[in-house]
């Protein structure tokens, strides 16, 4: 996976690589890990979405993604004609 960050940032990864013995990888994977475990991966999900659509029974999950998916139809191709 390819990730630009700010020079500023990989010149502290960096530091803190070396301050350690690893390499810049091996940092930045922990401090994702670390980050999801405390909670503070978000990455907007949406999670009382979720909550709502798994107390749904699967035949109510399709009925109300065949609903959005008809709501959404007039709305196909719009962009491309403006």
């Amino acid at each position: 996976m390819s990730v630009r960050l700010d020079p500023r940032i990989v010149r502290q990864l960096d530091r803190k690589a070396a301050a350690i013995g690893t390499t810049r990888a091996a940092v930045i994977r922990d401090v994702v890990s670390r980050a999801d475990r405390n909670g503070d991966l978000d990455l907007g999900v949406d999670r009382a979405q979720i909550r709502r659509m798994l107390q749904m029974t699967p035949a109510e999950r399709v009925e109300h993604m065949a609903a959005v998916a008809n709501a959404l139809r007039p709305w196909r191709g719009a962009a491309a004609l403006r």
